[in-house]
């Protein structure tokens, strides 16, 4: 686990990872990243969406209290399988 500094932008802290995203899509390690607030969630999802093919953003999640019940729910089927694939980005 890592806490990063807020003065960094977001596609610059997480530039490592949407390459990885990007290069090895389905066979990128799965990811937490955890966030202090709804927002940043937001904020690191949006720059995510930007920045990766809709084919990959189908691996990448956000997970909050006001996300809606049926993404809960496939994000905690997806967390339990062993094989599962995923980025997630929760507050």
């Amino acid at each position: 686990m890592q806490k990063l500094k807020n003065t960094v932008p977001i596609e610059v802290t997480f530039g490592w990872l949407l390459k990885e995203l990007s290069e090895k899509k389905t066979d990128c390690t799965r990811t937490l990243i955890f966030c202090s607030s709804i927002k940043i969630c937001a904020d690191i999802y949006t720059i995510f969406f930007m920045a990766l093919d809709k084919s990959i953003m189908e691996f990448v999640n956000m997970f909050h209290s006001c996300t809606s019940e049926n993404v809960k729910e496939k994000i905690r089927q997806d967390m339990n399988d062993e094989n599962g694939n995923g980025c997630f980005n929760y507050h």
